[in-house]
């Protein structure tokens, strides 16, 4: 069942999962709806503080609803985004929340330095989901 993450939240949503450090991300999809708005769906296999099996590597679904913005980079030659070394950083953005993926070593603290990330993405709202 998903569970939404409010921007109070985002702390201990991100605690959770551990930053969601050395994380590797299993899938992208942008689903697009009939009434013109988009989910970014990003499946990954982390650690779960709250996983009692499996020393607490699960799957985890993050879905960002309401997305306005997308960018995805990825060198073949040079580092791949499948592996998140550093984490992820999820940034309140006021009515938005902007999601960064892209390998950065620091949090970006400004929409700038969140758009130069190789991986981010900016929707309304976010939910997730661990599969067994």
């Amino acid at each position: 069942m998903k569970q939404h993450v409010k921007p109070a939240e985002i702390a201990p949503f991100l605690n959770r999962f551990y930053n969601f450090c050395d994380t590797v991300i299993e899938s992208i999809q942008l689903a697009f709806s009939d009434n013109a708005t988009r989910e970014l769906k990003i499946i990954l296999k982390t650690r779960d503080a709250e996983c009692i099996k499996n020393e607490g590597w699960t799957r985890a679904v993050l879905c960002l609803n309401d997305v306005s913005e997308l960018k995805l980079i990825d060198h073949r030659k040079q580092a791949s985004l499948q592996v998140i070394s550093h984490g992820i950083y999820v940034l309140d953005l006021n009515e938005n929340l902007g999601l960064e993926f892209g390998g950065g070593i620091t949090e970006p603290e400004s929409l700038e330095e969140l758009r130069s990330s190789h991986a981010y993405a900016i929707g309304g709202t976010m939910a997730f989901e661990t599969l067994e």
